[in-house]
């Protein structure tokens, strides 16, 4: 028996150095007896490697999905289920599901069962969301092995970090996958075990330099609608990320050496005396090498600047600038009341990877003959630190309204 188990052993770091999932199991609570230990060794020797993953040419495979079906009747034939048991029957539940032999609802029942009897355990949603990931839902299989580390408190494995990167990287999120891989940049590239993922995100990362143009859509994207009901405009070549409304305004600019780049939100959500009246908000981004303080005085001439401040957005300190002109808007909205915000952001290593948000690949649109539109690769945060400049235009009506809106806008961007 001690060899046996040696051998299952051996077997086990094959699988494990290969496939995560498999690694959230704990292999000395399965069974030992004779038969089990044939099924199991079977299993992992030809038929996890090969329908771990669906394949046209099932009938290649006919022999290895029958000997999985019957590893999977026997488990079910089994008592006492523990839970590694559990988890390894949700193993060949996964494989048997890209053949059309199990059914996501009965995944999905086996979850709930997990979900319910186990409700302190772990190891069921890094399984689930791998399989999750490889149906083609990644935002919802990232968040269930997020629900794995969370609950892990972050003390994870390197085989969940492959994991985690791989779902980030099919969900667009190509600099997350590179943190998450590097471990935010602690492990050297050169000692990730799994080259071939590595390469596989970094071909999707593309290099930026300020002395080039670039249109809008290599600028910006715009993120699919949130939990909190924002979409968000981001862009990972500047490191801005601020939360949108779908029916506000939305003016975005390309990128040109020697102009600032601009997002400008029109908030169109308010009435004064049943008369629409709109708040306007523009995010610039401008290069190091053209802000100074003619700019930043010609931004503030505009209107007097009654109040200067000093706050901080996230991690940045931003001088804030509170401005109000009676005289201007001296109709229904009493006046004009705004604010100017302006910060030198300076990039780290791994800048950017907070402006990204993934792309939901069920909601992909065809392109042409079963063919997906391609997710756009992640360009790289710009070297060259950043001067982020907000201007907020509204009026004396409306002024808790834009105090409360731009708190929360604020409160949700990502200037990095």
């Amino acid at each position: 028996m001690k060899k046996v188990l040696l051998t299952v052993g051996f077997f086990v770091i094959c699988l494990v150095q290969a496939f995560s999932s498999p690694a959230a199991i704990d292999f000395l609570k399965l069974p030992r007896d004779e038969k089990f230990i044939g099924y199991f060794q079977d299993f992992i020797e030809n038929s996890y490697d090969s329908l771990r993953n669906a394949d046209i040419n099932k009938e290649a495979k006919v022999d290895l999905l029958k000997k999985t079906e019957n590893f999977y009747s026997y488990l079910q034939s089994i008592d006492k289920k523990d839970y590694d048991l559990l988890l390894l029957k949700l193993l060949l539940m996964r494989c048997l599901y890209n053949y059309d032999v199990i059914s996501s609802v009965k995944i999905e029942e086996e979850v709930d069962y997990l979900n319910k009897n186990f409700p302190k355990k772990a190891e069921h949603h890094w399984i689930y969301g791998n399989f999750l990931v490889t149906s083609g839902k990644n935002v919802q299989g990232c968040k269930e092995i997020e629900k794995y580390m969370d609950m892990k408190d972050g003390m994870v494995n390197v085989f969940l970090i492959e994991d985690y990167a791989c779902a980030q990287m099919m969900g667009g999120k190509y600099l997350n996958a590179l943190y998450t891989l590097t471990n935010g940049g602690t492990i050297p590239e050169k000692e990730i075990e799994n080259q071939a993922l590595l390469k596989r995100i970094k071909i999707n990362i593309e290099d930026t330099s300020v002395t080039e143009s670039y249109e809008q859509k290599d600028v910006w994207k715009i993120s699919r609608k949130q939990d909190d009901g924002y979409r968000y405009v981001c862009s990972t070549m500047l490191g801005i990320s601020v939360p949108c409304k779908e029916n506000w305004k939305l003016n975005l600019t390309p990128y040109t050496p020697g102009s600032p780049v601009i997002c400008n939100l029109g908030i169109n959500d308010y009435f004064v005396d049943g008369h629409s009246v709109g708040i306007n908000m523009l995010v610039s981004a401008y290069t190091d090498s053209i802000f100074n303080d003619s700019i930043k005085k010609k931004i503030l001439k505009t209107f007097p600047a009654t109040k200067k401040e000093k706050i901080k957005i996230g991690d940045n300190k931003f001088e804030k600038y509170t401005l109000k002109d009676l005289s201007k808007y001296n109709d229904i909205r009493k006046g004009f009341k705004g604010y100017v915000y302006i910060s030198k952001i300076v990039p780290d290593q791994f800048s950017g990877a907070g402006c990204e948000f993934d792309v939901d690949l069920q909601n992909l649109e065809y392109s042409g003959a079963g063919k997906f539109y391609h997710v756009r690769p992640s360009k790289k945060r710009f070297a060259e630190p950043l001067y982020i400049v907000i201007v907020v235009d509204s009026c004396m009506a409306l002024e808790k309204e834009t105090s409360d809106i731009v708190a929360e806008i604020l409160s949700k961007s990502v200037f990095e």
